[in-house]
């Protein structure tokens, strides 16, 4: 399981046979769960676009294995202090997708282009 968040203290380990291409963006702790396939200029862990967010607020992405995350896709952390934003496993999340800030997403979803 990936884990992210933008507190200063937390921690995170990467797992084996997660690959990268080249520009991805973790935007906190750059760890993943393991057999994850991250594209150029994904953002993951990123700041919620939420005008109740309150910056500096310790939460969390967690993206589970086996996921395909597509070039510039956009994943956000929670609004809530100590929540956190769920990723499954098996996923394939394609170009441009935008998943916003708590959401739950459950395993062997796909998510298209845009969306």
């Amino acid at each position: 399981m990936w884990k992210s968040s933008r507190s200063p203290t937390s921690t995170a380990t990467s797992k084996s046979a997660t690959t990268a291409s080249s520009n991805p963006t973790p935007a906190s702790c750059p760890a993943r769960g393991k057999n994850n396939h991250v594209y150029s200029h994904a953002v993951l862990g990123a700041d919620p676009q939420d005008f109740h967010y309150e910056p500096n607020t310790k939460s969390y992405l967690i993206i589970g294995d086996d996921n395909d995350i597509r070039e510039n896709v956009v994943i956000a952390r929670s609004i809530h202090k100590d929540g956190k934003a769920v990723i499954g496993n098996g996923n394939a999340l394609m170009d441009k997708v935008h998943i916003c800030h708590d959401v739950k997403l459950g395993n062997r979803c796909v998510l298209g282009i845009n969306v």
